[in-house]
């Protein structure tokens, strides 16, 4: 026995299967597409942000001893770590500024003005500035004041803590973009063999040079880990090696694209009260320290081997002067880095190195009578 279906008492048809099955996929489009709409507005509203607001993308980096400096910088993938960009702050109480390239200097553009003399300038600590202000930094005086009358632009390139590893890999990156005429690098003789060894430096992680032929390792680099730290790679040549396989390698660089480049090296000065004590002190630190000036005087005949470069020993302009590592402000109480008297001391030696070599055309401003250049 079964019920049959009765017709509706009015005759109409009440069968909605099909328009309920339309109005459910027509809710379910519109809920879809609502969705996907929404999901492309969050995605372009982040790209937006993250062109409006780069530091929102950003990790930030701090070195040690940052507490009393209160220097920081940003991660980058290719070079470990690298300058804030458009960042201002103080460096020891002296103004310190970032320009929005990434530089302590004023703005530059990419593109050289006419009739200027571009010199691009890569080092660490001491060239980035660390301890004087904005204008008291070397490569700012050489443009200011030493060289304004040559037509001459002097960028400074440096980022604390960057070994020749990374300085190298910033010149072909970006460096050579910026069109320069001369190159110039500042070369730390205490440190900078040690920087070049590992993927580590400062407790932050970076490229390195896995030997000579500079095959790179630990790129892209790794982010740094909130627990823990990245693994540690190191080099398989020589310091001294490596660091003049660089040296070739950014020689040939330059030259190919017509640029002048010199290297000046300090850092392993004597000053007279330090001379004086040499008997002293104990015969091990005689004998470190005797080792330490051999080393300097090979690497020296090393890199005034190398074509197309200009070698300028700074320690040897010191000694000449007869500095004090008081006068410099290689002091501890300024963590061993030259104060204001020592970069001008070092813009004085290092503007007339390059008038001298040939690499800039002196006027009779800048290197006659009464030229900065002759100033103490």
């Amino acid at each position: 026995m079964h019920a049959e279906s009765q017709p509706p008492k009015n005759g109409k048809s009440t069968d909605f299967t099909g328009r309920d099955r339309r109005g459910r996929w027509f809710r379910l489009t519109a809920l879809v597409i609502g969705l996907l709409g929404g999901l492309l507005l969050a995605i372009g509203l982040l790209a937006l942000r993250a062109n409006l607001f780069p530091s929102t993308q950003w990790i930030y980096l701090y070195e040690s001893g940052h507490q009393k400096t209160g220097h920081k910088y940003i991660y980058d993938s290719q070079l470990g770590w690298r300058n804030i960009p458009n960042w201002n702050a103080t460096t020891f109480d002296q103004p310190l500024s970032i320009n929005s390239r990434g530089l302590r200097d004023r703005e530059y553009s990419l593109r050289k003005p006419a009739n200027t003399i571009r010199i691009l300038v890569l080092g660490d600590s001491y060239t980035w500035g660390y301890g004087v202000g904005n204008e008291q930094v070397y490569t700012e005086v050489m443009e200011d004041e030493l060289l304004k009358d040559t037509g001459s632009q002097v960028l400074n390139c440096g980022v604390s803590g960057w070994g020749t590893d990374q300085q190298y890999l910033f010149l072909k990156d970006e460096g050579f973009a910026y069109q320069p005429d001369i190159v110039v690098v500042c070369f730390f003789f205490g440190n900078d063999f040690r920087e070049i060894g590992s993927s580590q430096s400062y407790a932050l992680d970076k490229p390195v040079f896995r030997d000579t032929s500079l095959s790179l390792a630990n790129v892209p680099v790794p982010k740094p880990k909130k627990n823990g730290s990245n693994p540690i790679y190191y080099s398989q040549s020589d310091p001294q090696q490596l660091a003049l396989a660089i040296f070739n390698r950014m020689s040939r660089d330059c030259h190919q694209r017509g640029v002048k480049l010199a290297v000046f090296k300090f850092g392993t000065y004597l000053d007279p009260p330090t001379v004086a004590s040499l008997p002293s002190l104990p015969l091990q630190r005689q004998q470190d320290i005797a080792n330490q000036t051999d080393a300097s005087n090979a690497f020296k005949r090393a890199m005034m081997q190398i074509p197309n470069l200009a070698y300028l020993d700074m320690d040897e302009l010191f000694a000449a002067k007869s500095l004090t590592f008081e006068q410099l402000g290689v002091v501890r109480s300024r963590d061993m880095h030259w104060n204001a008297f020592g970069h001008r001391q070092v813009a004085i030696n290092l503007a007339e190195f390059l008038l001298r070599v040939g690499y800039l055309r002196a006027t009779h401003n800048a290197a006659g009578g009464g030229s900065p250049l002759s100033q103490p």
